[in-house]
């Protein structure tokens, strides 16, 4: 990680001396906010990092184009996160669905029943292979991400042979899981018996990697 952030800023400072090369070349002594951002947003350098490293040459940072680029960012995230939002307060006010019960930590495998199936910020009743999904089931032996430890990985699969790969497990609030899903073959409908199955390896990698979590903080402290 040292190694690759150090490569980063490397070809960074090339960006900015060719820059200041540019500036001085055009007798100019302020840096556009264009590049004080592709630094920031592409080689991790902090504005004031770059200001620093120009002060020396008498050269200042355009700063309002660089935050009115940093505000395109900041309302790009938002609306990524409204749409994520959105589906989930869908799914919290579904009056099929109020909670999902959660059978592990130790049981990888369990049979249950599809509740709702959410796809393209709605509700919908069933999903046809290619699609990607949320779906919810009355019990599940799917972890979903919280306290540091990300969802778990696995399959859902019906009695008519259709296969449900599920890429990520989430909790929409903190009674329901949702599996976010994507339909491999055959389709998934609301009211489907489904058997759910963790992936093993995952679950296991993730635990492993959360546990060190816990012991390098401990060591930290």
């Amino acid at each position: 990680e040292e190694e690759h952030f150090g490569q980063t800023l490397d070809r960074g400072l090339v960006l900015l001396e060719e820059a200041t090369a540019q500036l001085k070349a055009e007798k100019k002594k302020t840096l556009p906010g264009e590049v004080a951002f592709r630094l920031y947003d592409t080689y991790g350098f902090p504005l004031d990092l770059t200001e620093d490293i120009l002060s020396g040459e008498d050269i200042a940072v355009d700063q309002a184009e660089f935050e009115r680029l940093m505000e395109q960012q900041r309302n790009r995230g938002r609306e990524a996160r409204v749409i994520t939002i959105s589906v989930f307060d869908q799914v919290a006010v579904s009056d099929s669905v109020t909670v999902t019960k959660f059978i592990g930590p130790d049981a990888l495998a369990a049979e249950s029943e599809v509740l709702a199936i959410f796809g393209n910020g709605s509700g919908k009743q069933q999903a046809a292979e290619g699609e990607e999904v949320d779906i919810l089931t009355a019990e599940t032996p799917f972890y979903g991400e919280s306290g540091g430890q990300v969802g778990d990985h696995g399959t859902i699969t019906t009695a008519r042979g259709d296969v449900i790969e599920v890429v990520d497990t989430q909790h929409p609030t903190p009674q329901l899981t949702a599996h976010r899903s994507r339909v491999k073959r055959g389709r998934v409908q609301v009211g489907d018996k489904v058997g759910l199955l963790v992936d093993p390896e995952h679950r296991q990698r993730t635990m492993l990697n959360h546990s060190a979590t816990h012991i390098l903080h401990s060591v930290l402290r």
